[in-house]
Order: structure tokens, then sequence, then C-alpha cells
């Protein structure tokens, strides 16, 4: 439901359908309907938490680097970790070999409750005014990439903390350079024999594109995409800045890349959405909540290399 509201709002808004056409009206009526009652507006929050949580799949950075699996109320959150234990032995014929495993242990995923609660006016969804429902959805939309981009670099950050090692930094002046760029990305390689990822602010990656080896197709991508597709075989995730209002500051950094090895952990998302909602008499809002449970864990922290600007 609540994805057919918004197409028909997206519709709208590029004039690409009729506001007088009975599809408009149709739908119309139904967010009247649902918004002129406590039932009904109960049941537009589940819509709205239903849809939100769809976007998750869409717009989660996490899965991009992660082994990623959802898991339902009742079911036990764990990852089995592996690792290189099988051996090979130089055996006597017909003798015994010692037996070696592939596995150690598993991860229990720990989680925090992301949640949202965008508001509007609810005269607007009483009168059926869909642009309404759709900038809610929108902007709630928006909120959760935002808390989960910051979420996700917070995470690399303290991981890339624990690290004492100074293999694990590439240091440039003043601007990003390819040659700190290969470098980075031949040590992720070589450490976890997996490929590469490069995760940062898109101001950042953006510079990727000057660099020489950089094809026409990759520009081509970018172009059609709007993504940096691959450098080096590593694949470029360039993210749209995150502002905190409250702390006056950017939450994604603006002199720091990641460069990070394939599915260099696990992350989850558990449960359905929880869902509530309630009118303000303050100002004759209407909001409602959406709570869902999201985790993330990095198992391979010799799989981060970070490229600092100075």
């Amino acid at each position: 439901m609540a994805n057919t509201f918004f197409e028909i709002a997206e519709k709208l808004k590029n004039r690409e359908i009729d506001p007088n056409s009975k599809e408009v009206k149709d739908i119309e009526n139904v967010l009247m309907e649902m918004a002129s009652t406590e039932d009904g507006r109960a049941e537009l929050a589940e819509v709205i938490g239903i849809y939100l949580q769809e976007q998750i799949n869409k717009i989660d950075i996490a899965p991009l680097m992660t082994e990623s699996k959802h898991f339902n109320f009742g079911e036990r959150p764990e990852f089995r970790l592996k690792k290189k234990g099988i051996k090979a032995y130089w055996i006597a014929p017909n003798s015994s070999t010692p037996k070696t495993k592939n596995y150690q242990e598993t991860l229990g995923m720990e989680f925090e409750t992301l949640s949202v609660r965008p508001e509007c006016l609810l005269d607007e969804l009483k009168a059926g005014r869909i642009a309404s429902l759709r900038e809610l959805l929108t902007d709630g939309t928006e909120a959760l990439q935002s808390a989960i981009v910051e979420k996700v670099f917070t995470i690399l950050g303290q991981v890339y903390n624990t690290q004492t090692n100074k293999d694990y930094l590439t240091v440039c002046s003043t601007k990003l350079e390819k040659s700190s760029l290969e470098e980075a990305i031949d040590k992720v390689t070589y450490r976890t024999g997996k490929s590469a990822i490069v995760l940062g602010d898109k101001i950042l990656t953006n510079q990727i594109m000057g660099f020489e080896g950089f094809t026409n197709e990759a520009k081509e991508e970018i172009r059609q995409n709007g993504t940096l597709g691959y450098f080096r075989g590593a694949r470029i995730i360039g993210v749209n800045d995150v502002y905190d209002e409250a702390l006056g500051k950017s939450l994604v950094p603006k002199d720091r890349l990641f460069v990070i090895s394939d599915k260099i952990g696990y992350s989850a998302t558990y449960g359905d959405a929880k869902t509530g909602q309630e009118n303000s008499i303050e100002d004759w809002s209407w909001n409602a909540r959406i709570d869902m449970d999201w985790g993330m864990a990095v198992t391979n922290p010799k799989g981060i290399q970070v490229i600092q600007i100075q």
C-alpha cells in the first residue's frame, strides 16, 4: 500500500498522471479513510513500517561489504566463523591422517534498535494529500540511510583504532594520491586474499575518476548509474554527507578513506518492524514511530586499511 501511495505521489510530482484521474482519486480516498480513525492511523503506521523496512534492503550499505542475513523472531542470530584450518600432510602409505577443521566457533550477533519518527500535519492526511505522505516516507527513508551510514563509519573507525600496526595506515599529503590508493588496495588484498572495497565521502571518492587507469567504461557507468564502478579491482562506494545538526558537524570523515576487504564481517536485521503512532494537540500533527533491529560485526580487522589525507 505504501508503495502505491509513493508511486502515485511521484507520478503527480513529475506530472506523469492526471490529478483528477480515477487512480489518484481512489488512493486519496483510501488515505482519507485511514487518517480519519484511530484504527486507520494505526494501520497506516504499519504500512509505513513495512515500506521503510523494504527500503532498508535498498539503502543499507553494510551488505556491500559483509555477509548479510535477516533473522525472524525466534531464530538464533548466529554466524559460523570460518578459518583456514584444513592442513595437508605427507604421510607413510596407509598411515592415519590428523583431522583438521575449517571452522572454529559461532558468532552471536548483537543488535541495536534503529528508530525513526517522521511526522506531518494530520489535516493533510485527512484531506487525502498523498504528497504529504510521500514527504513523510522520503524523509523517513533518508533519515534511516543517514543513521546507517553513520553507524558503519563509526564501527569501522572503532575497529581501526584498535590497530597498533602502522602498516594499517597510508598517509597522503593534501589530496588523495593514486599511488597511496594502489598501496592500500594491495595491502588489503594481500592480507586477506579477497577483493577490496573503497568507502568514503563522495567528494574524496570522486577524485579517483581523475586517476590514470580509470577506464572510459567506468566513467560511463558513473554517468548512467551514479556509481563509481571499480578501480584496480576494488569497488568504489562514495556516500553523501551526513550532517548532525545537534553536534554541528559532519559524521562522514572528509579526510579519510577506508579500504576494506570484501565480506569483512557480518550484518543482519532481526524481526519485523515495530510501529506506533500518535497525534499531537500542540500543533495538530501526526507521527509514526518505526523501530527496527540492526547489527554489524567486523570479524576480520586485518581487512581494514585507512588512507589519511593530511
